[in-house]
């Protein structure tokens, strides 16, 4: 594979410092001046919202999932070659998720395994011009649900999606204020949201917890909300197939 004309660019940070704002930023003026970028999505889950809002904003991506860059160098590699293949980007920014940090492996895996990983769509079924409101309803019911058990978050986001477009929504800490106001109004009677949480919670009650904020919308909306691609787990201890010490 041949690198010469590609820059590869490896963005670190922790859960929520602001990877994926630089990358988006970093892409947009790079694409402005005619070059081809593209971006290398990483996550210990597999339904990314980051993925989608990179695709849908026309930036070829592609995605190494399940864990860090360092403990899945062979599949970054064949990511790389997949999105030279696609894309032939001038410009690769890689962002890898916070355990390929060069830190102590034993003391951020064992901070990592206290968090709770959650990804899942939700679907709503509205009434026309009901869907913006039902959106904010359930949203809003998640937040209020993780602030009233006092549940730290790492990052929690939320793509909302419908015919005419889609918006990301992202909670850095649970008393995010004005978040309202980055979903448009919504068109159709169909609207998908792809959440994406990290809290410090059992996996188990985090899916609980989102399943109670769902019957509670349905109950005081009308809307119909169909919940797929549910994943909820901690994530295992990280194993470097690569690292220089």
């Amino acid at each position: 594979m041949n690198h010469d004309s590609m820059h590869l660019h490896i963005v670190g940070g922790f859960l929520g410092s602001g990877k994926t704002t630089a990358i988006i930023g970093a892409a947009k003026l790079l694409m402005a001046q005619g070059k081809r970028v593209g971006v290398v999505t990483n996550d210990q889950g597999k339904y990314l919202v980051d993925t989608a809002f990179f695709t849908r904003a026309d930036v070829p991506t592609v995605e190494v999932t399940g864990g860090c860059f360092c403990c899945h160098y062979d599949d970054l590699d064949a990511r790389l070659a997949q999105l030279q293949q696609m894309a032939q980007p001038d410009v690769i920014f890689a962002e890898s998720v916070g355990s390929c940090a060069d830190i102590d492996y034993a003391r951020y895996g064992a901070g990592e395994a206290q968090l709770a990983w959650l990804d899942e769509t939700v679907t709503l079924h509205v009434a026309e011009g009901q869907g913006r409101a039902v959106a904010l309803y359930w949203i809003g019911a998640v937040v209020e649900a993780l602030r009233q058990q006092r549940v730290a978050v790492g990052h929690l986001k939320f793509l909302v999606r419908d015919r005419a477009g889609d918006a990301k929504v992202s909670f850095l800490t649970l008393d995010e204020v004005g978040w309202e106001q980055a979903v448009p109004a919504l068109t159709g009677a169909q609207v998908t949201l792809l959440v994406n949480a990290r809290a410090e919670i059992g996996a188990p009650a985090l899916r609980d917890l989102v399943a109670r904020a769902v019957h509670q919308t349905e109950m005081a909306t009308g809307a119909t909300l169909d919940e797929s691609e549910i994943a909820f787990f901690h994530p295992r201890f990280p194993h470097p197939t690569h690292r220089m010490n």
